[in-house]
């Protein structure tokens, strides 16, 4: 749907493997410098390895799990005055 809407986006699944190119991702989203995307798809479960999204002002889950991890996602990006 992005995609066909032409909206840009950053995407951490099973097809990055690098932690250096997750990290890259990570840096310029937080950084939300000109020509970044706004979008980050990624699943609850990627927390594990070290995500911090600062730039994001929110979460929307899509197919939740209903576990844990998906209040927690959507609590550390509501966080006021996280850094």
């Amino acid at each position: 749907v992005l995609t066909a809407k032409h909206v840009d986006y950053y995407r951490i699944d099973g097809t990055v493997l690098k932690t250096e190119d997750r990290q890259v991702m990570m840096d310029k989203f937080n950084a939300q410098g000109k020509g970044c995307p706004n979008v980050f798809l990624l699943t609850t479960e990627v927390g594990g390895l070290g995500v911090n999204l600062t730039g994001a002002d929110r979460a929307i889950i899509f197919d939740p799990s209903w576990s844990l991890a998906d209040d927690q996602a959507v609590d550390r990006i509501y966080r006021i005055g996280q850094k």
